[in-house]
């Protein structure tokens, strides 16, 4: 049996018609097989459990169809009631083409999941655990950073962090707290699920720039008290400055205008 690869335009989305034939030692070709394929059409979601509901956000490619089933059941998306055992599959089609279904299994305990694609992301966990660092311990991820007191930990799984961080002068990046924010770095798409509970309060940002995150999501006005807020969503910035023209700043820099956040999401605030 012998595979092709066929290597696509990365903006390429799909669906196109391809043949499939098998073809065995002695030469000979079976009748082609005709199929439809595409590229991933969710691109990220994010879900969070929280003992009774669990709420589901996510990304894909424009005009896709995405549905939330649990057992034989269909719910829009928003949250829904769920319990611990219970099996949560996103299905999404896009032009009549079925694409890769995520599937997430309720825990008996409050959990967060994420389903990330390729690069950089500024992401926070709302569940205090210490478990939720040993949940991005893969290999495909190349690099994990957070802002402490004013300096970089850093956390580079199967490398030699030790060496690194003295050598650059940071700091190793041994824990991951409830709603601080940290950057990951992926070399390609992936899955994680940390499980534990939420915290009991989040303590203010100190003065100057602190990376944080949020268990809930919460309009800009909620915040509190900052010079700015700035927040990485599909490879750009997005930036809101209280008692400033945003609007003029970000259409000046071209960055989008910030006007939420939500759980599961990092985000940078100065004080």
């Amino acid at each position: 049996m012998q595979a092709k690869l066929f290597l696509l335009p990365e903006d390429w989305v799909g669906p196109f018609a391809v043949s499939v034939i098998a073809l065995s030692k002695d030469g000979e070709e079976s009748d082609p097989v005709s199929t439809l394929a595409t590229a991933k059409i969710i691109t990220e979601l994010f879900a969070l459990y929280d003992g009774n509901q669990v709420e589901i956000r996510w990304q894909a490619i424009p005009e896709a169809e995405v549905k939330v089933v649990i057992g034989e059941e269909e719910f829009p998306f928003g949250q829904i009631s769920a319990q611990s055992g219970d099996e949560i599959m996103i299905t999404s089609t896009f032009n009549d083409v079925s694409g890769i279904p995520i599937t997430m299994v309720i825990g008996d305990n409050p959990q967060a999941f994420w389903q990330l694609s390729e690069g950089w992301h500024l992401i926070s966990s709302p569940l205090e655990d210490n478990k939720i660092l040993a949940a991005f311990q893969k290999d495909i991820v190349e690099s994990i950073w957070k802002w402490t007191n004013n300096k970089w930990a850093v956390h580079l799984p199967g490398q030699d962090t030790e060496a690194y961080t003295s050598a650059k002068g940071f700091d190793v990046l041994s824990s991951l707290d409830a709603n601080q924010g940290f950057w990951l770095n992926l070399k390609e798409a992936v899955s994680f699920k940390a499980e534990g509970q939420f915290a009991l309060f989040q303590e203010s940002p100190d003065s100057g720039w602190s990376l944080i995150g949020n268990d809930s999501d919460i309009s800009i006005n909620q915040l509190g008290e900052f010079t700015s807020i700035w927040k990485w969503v599909n490879n750009k910035w997005a930036v809101h400055l209280p008692g400033q023209d945003t609007e003029a700043y970000t259409l000046a820099k071209g960055f989008d205008v910030l006007e939420e956040v939500y759980s599961g999401e990092g985000f940078w605030v100065n004080k």
